[in-house]
């Protein structure tokens, strides 16, 4: 682990400095998603069958807060749903294999993953705030 842990610090590394920002989140943001297809996206594919109407909004959200996703209840504002969670769900995070700030941008990837499984349709995701990066919370923006 030790080792793994070595080689995961020299890449983040060279991934701040060889990088452009833009670049560097839309690879997390896939990363993001490959982690959510390969360990909740199944299980909401069949959940997804169990609602009448995905296309209804409130009731879809209603579903998601009666299966525990999105941490604190969500809420939303128009067009724009708001999840936070109060703690870090990452793994590699958990277990200190990552530290950067930005890798919480992953978070975007997982996040869209999971609404456009549930929606079935593209939404843009926006993170508010994270604990990775100091915050108190995990809070982000979905607009649908």
């Amino acid at each position: 682990m030790e080792h793994t842990k070595f080689w995961l610090e020299q890449l983040i590394a060279a991934m701040e400095t060889e990088i452009a920002p833009e670049t560097r989140a839309r690879l997390l943001e896939a990363c993001g998603r490959a982690c959510a297809g390969a360990h909740v996206l199944p299980a909401l594919e069949r959940a997804r069958a169990t609602l009448p109407d995905v296309t209804d909004l409130d009731a879809v959200l209603a579903a998601m807060r009666e299966w525990g996703i999105g941490g604190k209840p969500l809420t939303r504002e128009g067009n724009r749903i708001y999840g936070e969670y109060d703690h870090c769900y990452c793994p590699m995070r958990q277990e200190g294999l990552v530290m950067a700030p930005w890798l919480c941008d992953c978070t975007c990837g997982w996040t869209a993953a999971v609404f456009e499984t549930l929606l079935g349709h593209p939404v843009k995701v926006r993170l508010l705030q994270a604990i990775g990066r100091g915050d108190p919370v995990c809070r982000f923006e979905v607009e649908v």
